[in-house]
């Protein structure tokens, strides 16, 4: 009873090319930020969220659940924070961003580790995302949207200083930095 990656890549192809759809956005994202062209951002922005809910309505509707899926949309969260991380890192704290990144690699890990500890000992152990995970991303999300798009606009319209954008960014990736504990918490537990 071996994994088959092909078979299970195969089975979620709609929902793993949504994620992929979503990762492709990033560098337009950030390149129509560079360019000050922040509607371009906004949808890209828009794409790239809306892509991260598709893939797992499309996964549950047409049934396209897969161990692949489970693990790259995730990791697809994953490289969406740490590039907005890095691009905007002039303007987050390192004691936000550091426990972002760490607790980011540290979930990563440990499903890496379940896919290959369960491949050793013939378990299937669950990679999927858990509730905690779906809303620090979403609050993440919320955060990279005030940083790159939000702010901006009501910036330019003078309802808002940049510092106001920037501190409203923080306290949501702060407030996310608690979802993050409750999820690495659960994979912990799911784990031992």
């Amino acid at each position: 009873m071996g994994f088959d990656f092909v078979k299970d890549l195969k089975k979620g192809w709609l929902p793993n090319t949504l994620t992929l759809i979503g990762v492709l956005c990033i560098p337009w994202i950030i390149y129509s930020h560079v360019i000050q062209k922040i509607a371009i951002c906004g949808f890209f922005f828009a794409i790239a969220w809306i892509m991260d809910y598709l893939d797992g309505k499309a996964s549950r509707v047409y049934g396209q659940t897969s161990q692949t899926g489970a693990f790259f949309d995730p990791l697809a969260d994953k490289i969406f924070t740490i590039s907005m991380l890095i691009y905007c890192w002039v303007d987050i704290p390192a004691f936000i961003s550091v426990p972002v990144i760490a607790i980011g690699v540290a979930l990563t890990s440990l499903r890496i580790y379940k896919v290959n500890y369960g491949k050793k000992k013939d378990v299937e152990y669950s990679i999927m995302a858990a509730m905690a995970d779906k809303l620090k991303t979403n609050v993440e999300k919320i955060a990279f949207a005030i940083l790159l798009v939000i702010s901006p606009v009501l910036v330019s319209h003078g309802l808002i200083t940049e510092a106001t954008g920037i501190l409203m960014a923080n306290i949501f990736l702060s407030i996310s930095l608690v979802f993050a504990g409750f999820s690495l918490a659960h994979q912990l537990k799911t784990t031992l």
